[in-house]
Formats: C-alpha cells, structure tokens, sequence
C-alpha cells in the first residue's frame, strides 16, 4: 500500500508532466526547433 506522501509526490509528478506538455505547445509558435526552451 503507497504512503500518502508517495500517492502525492506521483500526483505532483503527473501534473508537471502536463504543464512541461502545455507549455512546449504554448512555445512551439515561437521556438525554432533545434532549440531548447
């Protein structure tokens, strides 16, 4: 059985996850694409 301290920290990660997608496609337009943002 997961901690909840573990359950949250997954929870966090997942969420990152998400926002680093977002925001690539927010920065796409603007970014070329041999580089990183």
């Amino acid at each position: 059985m997961l901690s909840p301290e573990i359950k949250t920290l997954k929870r966090a990660i997942s969420a990152t996850k998400k926002e680093r997608k977002y925001a690539t496609v927010q920065l796409q337009p603007k970014c070329p694409k041999d580089t990183f943002c």
